[in-house]
């Protein structure tokens, strides 16, 4: 049950934020009485906490699976930031870029979890360079690069926060692979 009120409370967290999603509707989500969620969770911020904690352990790993790659082509590093920005559940791209919404209670762990993934995606892109020819300084390209990826993590979020404008995810997906490639050819 606890996984299902965590799953539940990424969608609403998501959609809703910290502040516009209510204890109710996160109970009504699994079918249990708002009485009943104090036996799994404390509290709101806990519930939040969890979801956070999940969503920042499973870019983790993906980063992780990233570090130990043996080849780092361009065309690799093209495909990865396609697979950062397309393939994560929306909710879980959706609540990342809340997390400033966060409750003060557990901000520094927080922030400690989101530094942790910026520093594993420094380091990932650093790689990258040091592996192919490229004649720009490592600043920049380490700028051009978490540029795109968050560029596509807004666009993929709003895109897809309204329905009637997700057939852009497809052509949004293919500008970003255009922008890219234009990018890595220039090297």
């Amino acid at each position: 049950m606890k996984n299902e009120i965590v799953n539940n409370a990424i969608e609403l967290f998501a959609k809703k934020g910290y502040y516009g999603c209510t204890l109710e509707e996160i109970a009504n989500s699994v079918s249990i009485k708002k009485a009943s969620l104090y036996y799994y969770f404390p509290s709101k911020a806990n519930i939040y906490e969890a979801c956070s904690n999940r969503i920042i352990q499973y870019f983790n790993r993906i980063l992780d699976l990233q570090e130990n790659i043996s080849q780092r082509t361009l065309e690799n590093l093209r495909q990865f930031i396609i697979d950062m920005v397309f393939k994560p559940n929306i909710s879980y791209l959706r609540m990342y870029i809340q997390f400033n919404q966060a409750p003060n209670e557990f901000k520094e762990q927080l922030y400690q979890g989101i530094a942790t993934l910026h520093s594993k995606l420094s380091r990932i892109l650093e790689l990258y360079y040091e592996a192919n020819d490229i004649s720009m300084p490592i600043r920049e390209f380490k700028d051009l690069m978490l540029g795109i990826m968050e560029s596509g993590f807004i666009r993929t979020t709003f895109v897809n926060y309204f329905d009637e404008l997700s057939y852009r995810r497809y052509t949004m997906e293919k500008d970003v692979e255009s922008t890219l490639n234009a990018l890595l050819e220039l090297k």
